[in-house]
């Protein structure tokens, strides 16, 4: 009630209190909060869905909470300890920092790659490929390769009388 929420105020410093309201008057006083602010709404019940929804970032409580809260929110605490939030949002820090992080360096390693691509040159003599001549008297082939006097033939092991060799 107003006294729990009243102790809550006090204890953390907050100086002003709205309890008790309805789901549409919260959503409006939130509303009002938003247009200068980031907003982070906790709740539990199915009455604080709207809020959650409209929130910056809705935080629904878990163990209690209602599943069209939990629905309703971005992060669900798996319990009811409010102490939980401050984790929950250094957690949610880190995390978009090992996001930026790694599209850095994937992009910084992409730059790199494609400048290594573009500048370097291509070898002066390229291999030539393994080409096949045929025999066509004699129905075999040889393979062609390069040698020291151009392109050489190489000679299968068994060689009939009527097919002369290379």
């Amino acid at each position: 009630g107003h006294t729990s929420a009243q102790a809550v105020c006090d204890e953390v410093g907050i100086d002003t209190l709205h309890a008790k309201l309805l789901p549409e008057d919260k959503l409006n006083h939130l509303r009002q909060l938003k247009e200068d602010r980031v907003v982070l709404a906790v709740g539990d019940g199915i009455n604080d869905a709207l809020a959650l929804r409209e929130a910056t970032v809705g935080v629904a409580m878990g163990a209690m909470g209602s599943d069209l809260a939990i629905e309703s929110a971005d992060i669900a605490l798996m319990n009811n300890n409010l102490e939980n939030i401050p984790f929950a949002i250094r957690l949610a820090r880190q995390t978009r920092r090992t996001i930026y992080e790694n599209l850095v360096l994937s992009i910084g390693i992409s730059a790199v790659m494609i400048a290594n691509a573009v500048t370097v040159p291509e070898p002066r003599s390229r291999p030539r490929p393994l080409t096949c001549l045929t025999r066509p008297h004699c129905g075999w082939f040889t393979p062609a390769r390069p040698g020291p006097l151009g392109v050489q033939c190489g000679r299968w092991p068994q060689r009939s009388a009527q097919c002369p060799a290379g």
